[in-house]
């Protein structure tokens, strides 16, 4: 992978997610709705019920130096609108838990530009249901050459 910059990362993302049919065949099967994908997230204006399903990709941290392998960490927000958690089988949780996020994932790593996704971590947010949140944090890796740009 060359180096890039995290928003060039977040732009390569937003395509991939964009274009991944299956993810957006999911989406509107599931859902009834296009899924929507933000590049960046107002926190003044977050999204509301209406707005999903929907992914917010957020550059969140980076690690850079001459020597050492470059890693940038961009939060992907997924989250929808789904009365359903709250039933017995939790099925809007398992929507997030397992299509959702391997579809996103699968779209990820499908990507054209081919960045290497490394450690994947996850939080789940139930507060403001009936919107439900799983934040991914996908690390993106990378070496680079004396002179490369900084991720």
């Amino acid at each position: 992978m060359a180096s890039a910059t995290s928003w060039k990362i977040i732009e390569s993302f937003a395509a991939a997610l964009r274009n991944h049919a299956a993810l957006n065949a999911w989406a509107l099967a599931e859902y009834e709705q296009p899924l929507r994908v933000l590049q960046g997230i107002n926190m003044a204006a977050l999204p509301r019920e209406e707005d999903c399903p929907l992914i917010a990709l957020v550059p969140e941290s980076g690690k850079f130096g001459r020597i050492a392998e470059h890693a940038t960490t961009i939060r992907v927000i997924l989250t929808v609108n789904d009365e359903r958690f709250v039933d017995d089988e939790l099925a809007g949780l398992k929507q997030l838990a397992t299509n959702f996020g391997f579809l996103v994932l699968q779209a990820l790593q499908d990507g054209e530009d081919g960045f290497y996704i490394g450690e994947v971590t996850d939080l789940y947010e139930l507060s403001d249901f009936p919107l439900l949140y799983r934040e991914l944090r996908v690390t993106v890796t990378g070496s680079t050459c004396i002179g490369g740009a900084d991720l």
